[in-house]
């Protein structure tokens, strides 16, 4: 028996029950995983209608684009 694992354990059997949301935990989750994720999607779909646009105008030939054979 090792009392460091068990103590590991514990913790993570109960780091739910301890959590207090602080200034810090919001700010990581925040810059860390939510504003990344839409920013890239807002430039996704930024990207996607500007190439549409392009092509319903003629600005881009059929020849050009590098998606017509997905």
């Amino acid at each position: 028996f090792d009392p460091a694992v068990q103590r590991f354990l514990s913790m993570k059997a109960h780091h739910y029950e301890m959590f207090k949301p602080t200034p810090k935990n919001f700010a990581f989750a925040f810059f860390g995983m939510f504003l990344p994720i839409t920013l890239l999607a807002w430039k996704m779909e930024k990207d996607r209608v500007t190439l549409d646009e392009k092509c319903r105008r003629g600005e881009i030939a059929y020849k050009d684009r590098s998606w017509k054979f997905v």
